[in-house]
């Protein structure tokens, strides 16, 4: 049975996500390709809208290679990451009415290998967040924020960026629950991050599509087992 108020939620690639395989000639290809793919979904966002009714819905923009752009590790692009993310912030967010919950996924992605690039320390996730939720012109309900590898768990630098973090009554979700060190890695990471952010939730690092096993449903619930050993959590 699915309860009362829970939405169904649709993913969406934010644009440097879903361009990223324009490496032949980035600078002037991207462009072009930005501005088909921004009329592209929205679009798509009234078609969506027309088969799923407003207050059922909650959209989440996932963004792995913005984050990888705007750190500058990525051979093929070219000048201009920030406005790359901020841009479409602006552009695409308003877009979507109030009745339909938003929220931002700001990682690192996970192909081949998660993470893609492991960051120094949030400070570019929170700086994402706070653009993001000031400017999307509308209410942000949440943002995910990746963690870091289970070796980190403990590196309180990796966190100390978080007591920046400014965005309201926007949900935060901390990206630090692992497969691979289950309750006892989920518990080091959540009390180096407590140290900075007093309340904030738990979720996967970055998504489920590469998780070990060959079960979906029992990893969904080793994970679902592993966020609830918090509640034991002064």
């Amino acid at each position: 049975m699915i309860p009362a108020g829970l939405r169904f939620q649709v993913g969406l690639p934010f644009p440097s996500s879903a361009l990223n395989g324009f490496k032949a000639d980035f600078a002037r290809d991207y462009p072009t390709a930005e501005r088909a793919y921004e009329e592209l979904v929205g679009r798509e966002l009234v078609r969506l809208m027309s088969s799923v009714p407003a207050s059922d819905l909650a959209i989440q923009w996932d963004m792995a290679y913005e984050t990888q752009d705007i750190e500058g590790v990525l051979a093929w692009t070219a000048e201009g990451a920030w406005e790359r993310f901020a841009g479409p912030v602006a552009r695409l967010t308003p877009q979507i009415p109030d009745e339909i919950m938003v929220g931002y996924h700001f990682c690192y992605g996970t192909f081949p290998e998660w993470p893609m690039y492991e960051a120094r320390d949030m400070g570019l996730l929170v700086r994402m967040a706070n653009y993001a939720v000031a400017n999307s012109e509308r209410t942000v309900d949440w943002v995910h924020m990746a963690g870091p590898r289970y070796l980190r768990s403990e590196d309180r630098s990796f966190f100390r960026p978080l007591v920046d973090l400014e965005v309201g009554d926007t949900r935060v979700f901390l990206g630090i629950v692992q497969p691979v060190d289950g309750v006892s890695g989920l518990k080091r990471r959540h009390a180096t991050a407590s140290r900075y952010l007093s309340d904030f939730g738990v979720a996967m690092y970055c998504g489920f599509g590469r998780q070990p096993g060959t079960d979906p449903i029992e990893t969904m619930r080793e994970h679902a087992r592993v966020a609830r050993s918090l509640r034991d959590v002064d």
